[in-house]
């Protein structure tokens, strides 16, 4: 009976300590784990890292330094904590931040629409300058699967005045329909089955995992 309790005690501890290893990944274990040549980490791997890698995670996004893919990568990784308040401050720092990057934008807006679906944010930027930004914003706004999103939509192909933006919208529009639709039949969708929601091609990554390397935004283009 004591060897009995004494294993169960041992395979507790092991269990234990395996556990506080994954949460505590160094930052170089998450750089690693986000430049994987054909993919990023699951979302089950991200949440081993635990709330605390967050602000490493900002960091590699803000880091322009790092590749572009992984820079996306840690941008995305991020909604994985949802709905952990700071995740979402985290994802509205780099969507604020001076001149972010489209892939990182884009991310940081799939984000806050799909695990939040706060809207206010990707609004701001369908009226920017960029057209990559006008663009991230678009295909975030549509996979926040909020009814509330086709007035948003219908109003920005109204006033955008770039052809391929507005064809853009458009897809966006009908990407939007089928996620309302498939919100409606399936509303107890779980967080880690909406990471991989199969979606419309779209023009930016949507997970930390199905981010290539090989992946490059389009050059800004002035309205």
């Amino acid at each position: 009976m004591r060897l009995r309790t004494s294993l169960a005690a041992l395979a507790l501890a092991l269990i234990a300590n395996a556990s506080g290893a994954l949460a505590d990944a160094t930052p170089e274990q998450i750089v690693a784990a986000l430049s994987g040549v054909e993919h990023g980490p699951s979302a089950t791997e991200v949440r081993a890292w635990s709330e605390r890698s967050i602000p490493t995670l900002v960091s590699l996004a803000e880091d322009p330094q790092r590749p572009e893919f992984v820079r996306a990568r840690a941008a995305a990784a991020i909604r994985t904590f949802a709905p952990a308040p700071e995740a979402r401050a985290a994802l509205e720092r780099l969507a604020n931040g001076p001149a972010p990057h489209p892939l990182v934008l884009r991310a940081a807006l799939d984000g806050l629409c799909i695990a939040w679906a706060e809207l206010t944010v990707a609004q701001r930027f369908l009226g920017s300058l960029a057209s990559d930004h006008r663009e991230a914003a678009a295909w975030a706004i549509a996979r926040s699967a909020r009814p509330e999103a086709r007035a948003i939509l219908a109003r920005a192909r109204e006033s955008e005045r770039d052809p391929a933006i507005r064809a853009t919208i458009d897809s966006a529009e009908r990407e939007l329909e089928r996620a309302i639709t498939a919100s409606r039949a399936t509303p107890a969708t779980t967080q880690s089955a909406v990471l991989r929601a199969p979606t419309a091609a779209m023009s930016a990554p949507r997970t930390a995992a199905s981010i290539p390397p090989s992946r490059s935004p389009r050059r800004a283009r002035a309205r």
